[in-house]
């Protein structure tokens, strides 16, 4: 009875471990990838008259060697695009959490703020692309605007609900033990929401990406939105999709770096 009760547990076989789903799921969606490339360069080998308009991936790949060779795109359009998006996503996290928190704790923050918040968060950003070009031009100040906007509320939204959802139980065994209310936030609320707070911030990524070409389409001078545009009145298919497939790479890899943040701030969190 003692050594049934000693023996250690073993691990679940169903189960497999994380670096091997990890590799799984990296051959099962590079598998797709290649699939569907090899029917796109069949289908227009097949159909000459349709390149014109879809392009090919060996023309697409060419068009990648040409762009990333050209030192121009790298200096002018590559640093517009990235300079815009950097401010304005780390202006709307840093707001985001900052005005998520306040919110979230205080009832009364929360209650006069929130109806300005579902009210702008209803808003078609989009719509407001004409009057901030009228109101900024289309420099500096007008991406990061466009940026901020785009991507400050998953940040905020999300915060919001991870104070919120604190464990009551944790939160009255802080109290139990005299901590006042901030000390309460700061070891209890704060760390608890770390996985909606990163969530928010993921989520904000993706927009903050849409949000830099988006502006760069309608009205600019340089940047990857700028040369998609540009590339579209010339009806240059291969150009306009080499310079998303860049765009796609970019957010890829920033949202597998916040990937590795998260996982090293969640490390108290049990894994599922």
């Amino acid at each position: 009875m003692t050594a049934v009760l000693r023996r250690p547990v073993q691990a679940d076989p169903a189960v497999p471990p994380a670096p091997r789903r990890r590799r799984h799921r990296l051959v099962l969606g590079g598998g797709l990838i290649l699939a569907l490339l090899a029917v796109w360069e069949i289908a227009a080998l097949a159909a000459p008259r349709t390149r014109f308009y879809l392009s090919s991936p060996t023309d697409v790949v060419a068009t990648l060697g040409t762009l990333t060779g050209d030192g121009t795109f790298w200096s002018l359009h590559v640093l517009t695009t990235a300079r815009g998006f950097a401010a304005g996503w780390a202006i709307a996290v840093v707001a985001g959490i900052g005005l998520g928190v306040l919110m979230g704790w205080s009832r009364a923050i929360r209650e006069t703020l929130e109806p300005f918040v579902f009210v702008l968060n209803a808003v078609p950003r989009v719509a407001l692309i004409p009057l901030l070009v009228v109101w900024l031009g289309y420099g500096f100040a007008y991406q990061v605007t466009v940026v901020a906007l785009w991507s400050v509320f998953p940040v905020l939204l999300d915060t919001i609900a991870g104070v919120r959802d604190a464990k009551a139980s944790l939160v009255r065994m802080a109290r139990v033990f005299g901590a006042s209310p901030g000390q309460v936030l700061v070891t209890v609320a704060l760390p608890g929401s770390v996985p909606l707070v990163m969530a928010g911030v993921r989520q904000a990524l993706s927009h903050a990406i849409t949000g830099v070409v988006g502006a760069e389409i309608w009205a600019s001078a340089a940047g990857i939105g700028w040369v998609i545009a540009d590339a579209a009145q010339t009806v240059q298919v291969e150009r306009i999709i080499a310079a998303v497939v860049l765009v796609a790479v970019a957010g890829a890899v920033l949202n597998e770096l916040l990937g590795v943040l998260e996982r090293r701030l969640t490390r108290w969190k049990e894994p599922v």
